[in-house]
């Protein structure tokens, strides 16, 4: 029996890396469809009781943070959405998105943008930018054309699939640029100044991952210190760690949810040791 579990596996397998290189669209669609089914069963019973606590029958908007005001939907997307209605997401990096509102950077380049949450907010938020958005997740896209129509974005582009050639084909040398980055490890390849030439001219928000591909084995602090020395020359460098939630600043805002309840609704369901590199180019003398 043990014989048969493992040839069924192993067929499983190969017909998963058939898909993955002969047939990435439909292979996209099927990761898709697999992650939001498994998505709904753990989110959607407890995001749809916090959307009728916090706006009843009123539009859904984000309720502080960076992204203040911004229209919002009741989707299944990647991971809980109710942070984000909250405005409590990521809290650990709400200075430096403030920092790049100001700065108003002509060009942002959002790869791994799930919904839209930051490639539409800051596509709002600084209106003299243009804002290209890229996710391999088929439904993620039509989630983010959907966030851009409800807010009246025009300054965004959404794509598929972001390489070597049109990430570097989308910066230009003179002019302000950002690249923000949350793909699930395989900043390992995309974020690497020997095949992206011009990614020496922008700054970089990136979400650091533990990467296990291809033979290659690396973990969170490995992955770190491999893209800190990629830029430590040209780039000034912040680590930022993950940090508990200040429960207590949200109090008057969910003031309908018990403190457990709001615990529930702010956790993100991050892995212990998140971080992230604030990758911002160094000034000349």
């Amino acid at each position: 029996m043990e014989f048969y579990l493992f040839k069924i596996f192993e067929m499983k397998q190969f017909l998963k890396s058939i898909l993955a290189t002969h047939f990435k669209e439909v292979y996209f669609w099927q990761q898709s469809y697999r992650f939001r089914r498994q998505t709904k069963k753990k989110f959607w019973d407890f995001q749809n009781w916090v959307k009728e606590k916090l706006f009843g029958s009123d539009p859904i908007k984000i309720l502080s943070g960076p992204f203040v005001g911004l229209k919002y939907y009741n989707r299944v997307v990647w991971g809980p959405i109710t942070p984000k209605w909250i405005g409590c997401y990521e809290e650990e990096l709400h200075d430096i998105v403030n920092k790049i509102i100001e700065y108003q950077y002509d060009i942002i380049i959002d790869v791994g943008a799930a919904e839209g949450y930051y490639a539409v907010g800051l596509a709002k938020s600084c209106t003299n930018s243009i804002v290209y958005s890229f996710d391999i997740d088929p439904f993620a896209r039509e989630l983010q054309k959907e966030l851009a129509s409800i807010n009246k974005i025009s300054n965004l582009v959404v794509g598929t699939y972001c390489d070597h050639r049109n990430l570097d084909s989308l910066i230009h040398a003179e002019r302000k640029n950002l690249i923000i980055c949350d793909i699930e490890g395989f900043e390992y390849y995309l974020l690497n100044p020997k095949e992206v030439h011009k990614i020496l001219c922008s700054d970089i928000l990136v979400e650091i991952h533990p990467f296990d591909y291809d033979g290659i084995h690396i973990d969170i602090n490995q992955m770190a210190l491999i893209l800190i020395d990629r830029f430590n020359i040209t780039h000034e460098i912040k680590q930022i760690e993950i940090a508990n939630k200040e429960v207590q600043r949200y109090r008057d805002l969910l003031r309908n949810l018990s403190e457990t309840e709001m615990i529930n609704a702010m956790n993100e369901y991050r892995l212990s040791g998140q971080k992230w590199l604030w990758i911002r180019k160094k000034t000349p003398n």
